[in-house]
């Protein structure tokens, strides 16, 4: 008896920490913030959201700007309007701005041309300015010409709530007022919300994914035998060997102003799983330079530690609303569906995995006999119940799945058939 009270205190016992743990996981999730004005955490390959804060508000951008620019530029690259060994000239707007020593920029010479590998790459790598505003002259005529395709892009990618005035994410007050937007303020700058540049870096390393190869080196010569040759510098200081180093961090961007503050949007390959993260107008900036660094480890520590993608539904298993369909003049009434392949999903600790919200497409209610095992029965689309985040594009909602028959059902001898069929006519008649 001794021996059975002792047993059941030790499941009690483990059932209470499981319970515990369960809730501490929950809180966790809960609780969990990111101390910035917006953030955002997605999965690359199928765009599932994983944080979010604030991510609506049109913020400034500062030089985050640039993963829309070099969207641009790769384009052009891959529809063969431009090469990476195309020499540049450097015109009077990029020349005058690599004067100014306050920006993040490499000394452009006037009378020297540049390629347009040496361009793109410090652009990305060094947040060169100039060279951005180069590249998008050579592109579109003019800078303002070049961001009529930058909103172009957004309009086709459904970004809404954005304003762009220049291709760089530069304050105004920084540029010579004869190069600006017309009609733009003086002090105006670039502005999006955090879904919006999500959105914008899916799609960057979806289509042009060897921009993960430029934004992860630590450094590059730039001006190789011009009287400018240096080497830049990468400014992401989450690379390998930097500050605030983060493994599997291969990009991709920083952005920093008065007005934006500290803003950085990440993208890391850990787990076989590469996410990307987004903090806008990281807090605390002003005693701490690596703010924004900080808050992005946390967030991607939150999503790697909390988050797992797990089977939820096994290939051949009977979901409680597909059931059964009827079989008409079979040995059986009804045959049962089934999912015809295993179902994954992205799944936080403690979620309910067996809570699914399943909607129906295309769904056979009847068959004629005879039925194989393995007819198509239509689609369903299956979401976590538990799941409030979705995905980061309306199109990457809809996860649907084959059902199919699951029995072999014989047809009736054919005497019960006819038999069937006089009884239904003569129903009929009756009628």
């Amino acid at each position: 008896m001794k021996l059975k009270r002792l047993i059941s205190s030790i499941f009690l016992i483990g059932a209470l920490n499981l319970f515990a743990c369960a809730t501490l996981t929950y809180a966790k999730i809960n609780t969990f913030e990111v101390d910035a004005k917006a953030a955002l955490a997605f999965d690359q390959k199928s765009g599932k959201i994983f944080y979010v804060k604030n991510v609506d508000e049109s913020l400034a951008l500062a030089s985050v700007t640039k993963v829309l620019s070099s969207y641009i530029v790769l384009e052009a690259i891959h529809q063969k309007k431009l090469n990476w060994n195309d020499k540049i000239p450097i015109g009077n707007y990029p020349y005058e701005l690599t004067l100014n020593t306050e920006l993040s920029n490499v000394p452009l010479e006037k009378e020297t041309s540049y390629s347009v590998r040496e361009l793109f790459d410090s652009g990305m790598i060094a947040s060169a300015s100039s060279s951005v505003i180069a590249l998008a002259e050579k592109i579109a005529g003019s800078e303002a010409k070049f961001v009529e395709m930058m909103n172009s892009k957004l309009k086709k990618w459904d970004i809404k709530n954005a304003k762009l005035i220049n291709s760089t994410g530069l304050n105004n007050s920084l540029i010579p007022e004869k190069y600006r937007m017309p009609e733009s303020k003086e002090d105006q700058e670039n502005m999006m919300s955090a879904r919006g540049i999500a959105v914008v870096t899916y799609h960057l390393i979806k289509d042009y994914p060897e921009i993960l190869e430029i934004s992860k080196k630590m450094s590059e010569k730039f001006g190789v035998g011009t009287y400018s040759e240096l080497e830049i510098k990468n400014l992401n200081g989450m690379l390998p060997g930097m500050n605030f180093e983060y493994e599997g961090v291969d990009g991709l961007k920083t952005g920093t102003s008065d007005f934006a503050g500290q803003c950085f949007v990440g993208t890391c390959l850990k787990k076989s799983r590469r996410i990307v993260t987004v903090i806008l107008h990281a807090n605390g900036t002003d005693t701490n330079p690596g703010a924004r660094y900080i808050e992005t480890a946390d967030l991607m520590n939150f999503v790697y530690d909390h988050w797992k993608y797990e089977q939820i539904v096994s290939k051949g298993k009977t979901l409680s609303q597909t059931k059964t369909a009827l079989v008409k003049d079979g040995e059986k009434d009804s045959v049962s569906l089934v999912v015809n392949e295993d179902v994954k999903a992205w799944v936080y600790d403690g979620m309910n995995k067996d809570k699914l919200q399943v909607t129906w497409k295309d769904q056979k209610k009847k068959f004629n006999a005879p039925v194989k095992k393995g007819e198509q029965a239509g689609k369903v689309n299956l979401q976590l119940k538990d799941d409030k985040l979705g995905y980061l594009l309306s199109s990457q909602q809809n996860n649907s799945y084959q059902i199919v028959t699951n029995d072999n059902v014989k047809r009736q001898f054919f005497l019960k058939v006819w038999s069937n069929h006089f009884l239904e006519w003569i129903n009929e008649k009756l009628k």
